[in-house]
């Protein structure tokens, strides 16, 4: 009876132990998953913020043309 009781104990250690690998494998896994996520979405944020600021860019350019090219016209218009 008592070594069958050892036994048991044993075999259900190992069944904890094999859980605990198996659920410490499957918690690193998760962690890098997450983590190669987090630094797609920070590549991903790079690439957003880049290209806000060229529009803005492009856009303060257009702006500039626009009043050099109105202030022109009517510079030639008041001359005429």
């Amino acid at each position: 009876m008592q070594g069958e009781l050892r036994e048991l104990q044993r075999q259900l250690q190992k069944e904890r132990d094999l859980k605990f690998e198996e659920s410490t494998k499957y918690l690193n896994d998760v962690k890098l998953e997450v983590e190669w996520k987090r630094r797609d979405l920070e590549a991903r944020q790079k690439k957003v913020e880049d290209v806000v600021a060229e529009v803005d860019s492009i856009m303060s350019k257009t702006s500039m043309v626009k009043e050099t090219n109105q202030a022109a016209f009517y510079v030639e218009l008041s001359s005429s």
